[in-house]
């Protein structure tokens, strides 16, 4: 298993937890800046609705949807971070058409599919925002460390 799906395992694993971590970040605390920043992303007039899922990290149409709460990190600010860094992500692809392709694909295939478009989705992401990779890459350092992934 590579470090994205252990990582979205990981992530799954936080989210259905039922234990108030001390850095919990709810999605209803964050969704309108997620929605104004996807919009600046589009850079579309059309309003972006975010939405809480249990099952699905993505988007379909003008809604992305992120999990209901991120309690993977203590602090309040990586999770916040991540936050972000899935509302960058799901808005690029909405940007490059790569979403709803593959409508007859099963779940995996469909995650395994947006796994592999992630070089594309963080190409983008750096031409748009200097020092995204280096964003993203500080997540994904304290992610291995929090989840205790070996690479």
């Amino acid at each position: 298993m590579d470090l994205l799906a252990k990582t979205f395992q990981g992530l799954w694993h936080a989210v259905k937890s039922k234990e108030v971590a001390p850095g919990i970040v709810f999605l209803e605390d964050q969704s309108k800046r997620l929605e104004i920043i996807s919009e600046s992303v589009l850079n579309t007039s059309r309003s972006i609705q975010v939405v809480g899922s249990e099952q699905y990290i993505g988007s379909q149409g003008q809604t992305l949807f992120l999990p209901v709460k991120i309690d993977i990190f203590s602090s309040v600010e990586l999770n916040q971070k991540l936050y972000l860094n899935l509302t960058l992500l799901s808005s690029v692809a909405i940007r490059k058409q790569m979403v709803n392709r593959w409508e007859k694909d099963s779940p995996i295939m469909e995650r395994m599919r947006f796994l592999q478009t992630m070089g594309i989705l963080n190409q983008e992401l750096d031409q748009l925002f200097n020092g995204f990779y280096s964003f993203q890459e500080e997540i994904f350092n304290k992610l291995k460390f929090e989840l205790k992934l070996s690479v």
